[in-house]
């Protein structure tokens, strides 16, 4: 599906409408590196210049994933135009309320990492085999960090850091079946609204469907429901 959108605005958007379809909020800030240097005071100094973006976006739940990949496209340009301004000034104007374990405009991070061609990976020393290992560093203490990387031109692959005072592996591997769903609806119907899309896997549909949704019990069918409360009652007292 021809978006006319960068890899990393494409991407963004569909988290922004992960975030909001686990979350139901509508008011969302993640956050994203910018290393870059733009001015020639700097194109001679040694070390990483990089500075934190905080994306603000609002969500609709009756606008289509277009509708939304449009609006964050025009909100990167704003951000653009700011992107040299310093994180901690941001945050010193603002004055938002402080928690030192968190960080203070968001707690979500997404990232496209660079392009890796596995094709290029092996290459030979003479008689030896040279395989490149791609490394993914971490960068600060969030929530969850999402990594993007292309691989081959063909392929996607996330990464996700997570807190794990906050998450178990399983959740995250959820969410990351989830952000699958969501790519493999929004590429057959981008125009679909946002709260049409779909973020379950038919395995774990069928689950809630059911699994979860089998409630039948055996009951005496010569009792009225607040006598075998009683009964219940007096059986357990205490619970």
């Amino acid at each position: 599906v021809e978006t006319n959108s960068t890899l990393f605005t494409l991407l963004f958007t569909i988290f922004n409408v992960f975030i909001y379809r686990t979350t139901v909020q509508n008011d969302i800030i993640v956050g994203t590196p910018s290393a870059d240097r733009n001015y020639t005071e700097t194109e001679n100094n040694i070390g990483l210049f990089l500075n934190t973006l905080a994306i603000r976006s609002r969500v609709d739940n009756n606008q289509s994933f277009n509708g939304l990949l449009q609006k964050i496209k025009s909100i990167f340009f704003d951000v653009l135009d700011n992107k040299d301004y310093p994180f901690e000034q941001l945050v010193e104007k603002l004055n938002p309320e402080r928690d030192k374990s968190r960080n203070p405009l968001f707690s979500v991070l997404f990232q496209v990492l660079k392009k890796i061609n596995t094709n290029d990976n092996e290459k030979r020393l003479g008689n030896a085999k040279i395989n490149s290992i791609y490394a993914i560093e971490s960068i600060g203490d969030f929530d969850i960090i999402m990594k993007a990387i292309e691989i081959n031109n063909e392929q996607i692959a996330l990464i996700c850091e997570y807190n794990t005072d906050l998450f178990e592996k399983e959740t995250i591997v959820g969410f990351l079946n989830m952000i699958k769903e969501l790519c493999k609806d929004i590429s057959k119907n981008p125009d679909k609204k946002i709260q049409k899309l779909n973020v379950v896997t038919t395995k774990d549909r069928d689950k809630l469907a059911n699994l979860f949704n089998n409630t039948k019990i055996r009951y005496p069918k010569n009792k009225t429901i607040h006598q075998l409360f009683e009964e219940q009652v007096k059986r357990t007292p205490n619970k």
